[in-house]
């Protein structure tokens, strides 16, 4: 892998300058959009489906709820099990609870309970295949070498993973999203 040029070796855009990190980012940044596109329509078919504040407010625990909840015995499970399948199986999960929502609102068959609860599911997978991501990306030699290299170019004398950066770029986009 290249090491980034001088230029911009020292800045906050250095770890753009790989090619791996930048498609993490992308991928990333593309998925959150997605995310707050369906936070938003579930949001509005709420709203159309009753006047209850209250219900449309439960649209944001629903989606948050699990992460809070399952995020500490996702991690442990992730230790437990084979990560990759673990991820596979999250994702599979979140897959078919989106399809199931888009089904369910086709055939006019959502109801704010079935709503709530596939948006819950959703939420579920997230934070099973999130904190799992994160040790994935830490035990592969190809991805430890990438940070490692980058760790030393970006502040020499402090240490600063890609992790870190990733952490406060989406914590930054969430912000700008409320």
């Amino acid at each position: 892998m290249a090491s980034p040029a001088s230029s911009t070796a020292h800045s906050g855009w250095a770890p753009l300058s790989y090619p791996d990190f930048r498609r993490l980012w992308t991928a990333q940044f593309v998925s959150n959009i997605g995310t707050w596109m369906q936070t938003v329509a579930a949001q509005w078919v709420m709203l159309s489906l009753t006047s209850s504040a209250t219900l449309v407010a439960s649209i944001g625990a629903a989606a948050s709820l699990p992460v809070l909840l399952l995020g500490i015995p996702a991690g442990a499970l992730g230790d437990l099990i084979d990560r990759k399948k673990l991820i596979a199986g999250s994702q599979l999960l979140m897959l078919l609870a989106a399809t199931g929502l888009a089904g369910a609102a086709a055939a006019h068959a959502l109801t704010p309970a079935l709503l709530l609860a596939l948006l819950f599911l959703i939420g579920c997978g997230s934070a099973a295949s999130a904190s799992t991501m994160r040790q994935h990306a830490r035990l592969y030699p190809s991805d430890a070498a990438v940070l490692t290299d980058l760790d030393a170019t970006l502040r020499p004398g402090e240490t600063r993973s890609v992790e870190h950066s990733v952490a406060v770029t989406r914590s930054q986009r969430t912000a700008v999203a409320r």
